[in-house]
């Protein structure tokens, strides 16, 4: 496994998808920032394009080759995101808000964007790309997103080494993910349940056709369950999922 510790990048992403055919499971790419940073795909339109001020924050990309199945590739997100949170275990209140997303309390500090290559019906590597906010202060944070953003350095008080974390996050990613690929969501069960603390939280699950609120129970075999205001209860498999304060 290498690590390359790259200046200025479109995408981490980009780069380890189109370097994936050559590389090792394990490759990881670093980029002090990215121009074309990019999140999940919203409802009915692009992807979001990731926060990304220079020289404070953490832009890395992880190659996987798991022997998986399609249908099993998105368990990799909530894997690495378990992997993230061991990382970063000394921040108080830190969790994994499904099914991609890194919070303190009720603000986002991270966000993982998973990306899988496939060929003939078969998984032939997957990315792992984590922009995490770690030295941003809050002079750094546009005024439209500071209720909802924040950063380590922010929330610790104090700046934090960010080649440090790199090394540290890198091997509990690949630590978690590889569990995952051995057994599935049982062989992660129990860091989902340690970092999953969105029960009893009020969400809205937004998807193509409508959007519906209710309160969030937690994550089961992937999913996220939800208690909808209607009474029904229901697993959401893919779609948005917002916190309402």
């Amino acid at each position: 496994m290498t690590i390359q510790l790259l200046d200025t990048v479109g995408s981490t992403n980009d780069l380890a998808m189109k370097a994936a055919p050559s590389a090792k499971h394990g490759d990881t790419w670093v980029a002090e920032h990215q121009t074309a940073g990019r999140g999940r795909r919203e409802i009915g339109g692009d992807r979001r394009q990731w926060f990304s001020p220079p020289g404070v924050s953490l832009y890395m990309s992880v190659l996987l080759k798991p022997a998986i199945e399609p249908a099993e590739a998105a368990g990799i997100t909530l894997a690495a995101g378990v992997g993230v949170c061991e990382a970063l275990s000394g921040v108080p209140g830190l969790w994994l808000k499904w099914p991609n997303d890194i919070f303190i309390g009720t603000k986002k500090v991270g966000g993982l964007l998973t990306e899988a290559s496939t060929q003939a019906g078969s998984i032939e590597s997957i990315v792992v790309g984590l922009g995490l906010n770690v030295n941003v202060q809050a002079q750094h944070i546009p005024k439209d997103l500071e209720a909802i953003m924040t950063s380590l350095a922010i929330e610790t008080g104090q700046p934090l080494d960010r080649l440090g974390l790199v090394h540290r996050i890198h091997a509990s990613l690949i630590k978690w993910s590889e569990r995952y690929i051995a057994a599935g969501f049982d062989g992660i069960e129990d860091g989902i349940k340690k970092w999953d603390k969105s029960a009893g939280r009020r969400v809205q699950v937004i998807d193509p056709s409508k959007s519906r609120e209710g309160v969030a129970k937690g994550i089961k075999d992937g999913s996220l369950l939800v208690r909808f205001d209607d009474g029904d209860e229901a697993l959401v498999f893919a779609g948005e999922v917002k916190l309402i304060p």
